[in-house]
């Protein structure tokens, strides 16, 4: 496999009756494994970049290569085949059950009935879709969310190398894109599969990308790198301009609570007395306990003053905020903002308590990303334009 599965050069295409061209000079390469994302305004190209990948629309000039092939030239159809593709729209068949529609490539790959019957179900479970439930349903009778999901599948089913997503989540309400964009990153860090993804959305770009493209007009790359690096050395005015206001924030969202940020903290047992637990309290200096339930998840923070009126710990103090290790900072920070408690407790994968962090620690944690990092790409893009 070719270190950069999916590598365009010198891409352009002009449209009839336009002075400008739509893409002119594109050249851009994406590591295997990895999201790379185009983000820019509106009308600067990103969709018909995309879709030249898949030659959809075919380009005036240049060369497109998937794992090292130069694809240009070969039979669109055939091409398509071999590429996921996710939109807006979603485009399901609404004549074809969920079944027909997940199973659209594998059919024209010509698949036996029974192999094409398991993957289709594969693809529904890993969806999140009961195969029993939803095999033989139609489109219409899908929320939105449910047809987007069957939409991935369907771009899924052939185990295509390469996938295509224009916008997959953009017509999806808040609560539910956030959660599809969540299963989805979830899923891709199984699959590793090659995604060129196109938004119009930075705060999206920043969430999903390995690697963040931010073009201007005619796909001009303006800055390629990981978010994290963009979002700390921002390559002139026009990318500081589209990141906007709230890079700090932002890349609070990037930054992740590691043990080093985590402080030992008392934990005391609900069913003891509020005496020893005042003790431990004085003798840790800390501004509450937290107690903790039979299994030892913390439960409430309980201070001096609630422990000295108490005759029990059930019930007293303020519930206590949880995150999981390796979270981002900026749910942490959510967290101890809402919380009305001196840290957030802190679980690990199985949901074991480990610590707890408090504001300065979150300090700590965010001085971190003063400097730009290769943290999760693995290095820099390369760009040629």
């Amino acid at each position: 496999m070719a270190d950069d599965m999916i590598r365009l050069e010198g891409l352009c295409k002009r449209f009839p009756g336009q002075h400008a061209p739509a893409v002119e000079g594109l050249s851009l390469r994406v590591p295997a494994g990895r999201i790379a994302v185009l983000v820019g305004p509106s009308g600067c190209g990103k969709t018909t970049t995309m879709r030249m990948v898949n030659r959809i629309i075919e380009p005036d000039t240049g060369r497109i290569y998937l794992d090292g092939q130069d694809v240009t030239a070969r039979d669109a159809d055939q091409l398509r085949r071999q590429i996921g593709y996710v939109i807006q729209q979603v485009g399901l068949f609404p004549h074809l059950t969920v079944a027909q529609n997940v199973s659209t490539v594998p059919r024209m790959l010509k698949w036996d009935k029974a192999r094409t019957r398991r993957r289709v179900d594969e693809m529904l479970d890993l969806m999140g879709l009961d195969p029993a439930r939803y095999r033989d349903r139609y489109p219409k009778a899908l929320s939105g969310g449910e047809r987007q999901r069957v939409g991935v599948a369907r771009a899924l089913c052939a185990d295509p190398p390469v996938m295509l997503m224009d916008e997959p989540f953009g017509a999806i309400d808040p609560i539910n894109r956030d959660r599809l964009q969540n299963e989805f990153l979830r899923l891709q860090a199984e699959l590793r599969k090659t995604i060129l993804f196109v938004t119009h959305d930075i705060d999206e770009a920043i969430k999903m990308g390995d690697r963040i493209a931010i073009l201007r007009e005619r796909s001009e790359v303006v800055q390629y790198d990981t978010p994290a690096n963009i979002l700390a050395a921002p390559a002139d005015d026009f990318v500081r301009d589209f990141l906007g206001g709230r890079r700090t924030l932002r890349r609070l969202g990037l930054a992740r609570l590691g043990p080093e940020e985590l402080r030992p903290w008392p934990v005391v047992d609900q069913d003891g007395t509020p005496g020893a637990a005042l003790e431990q309290l004085r003798a840790a200096d800390v501004p509450a306990v937290l107690v903790a339930d039979r299994t030892g998840r913390p439960v409430r923070w309980a201070d001096a003053t609630a422990l000295e009126r108490a005759t029990s710990l059930r019930g007293i103090g303020h519930a206590v905020p949880g995150v999981r290790l390796h979270a981002p900072l900026a749910d942490v920070l959510d967290a101890l903002l809402a919380g009305q408690a001196p840290g957030v407790a802190v679980a690990d994968g199985d949901g074991r308590h480990v610590g707890v962090v408090d504001l300065p620690a979150l300090v700590q944690a965010a001085g971190r990303m003063h400097e730009p990092s290769d943290e999760r790409s693995g290095g820099r893009g390369e760009v040629h334009s």
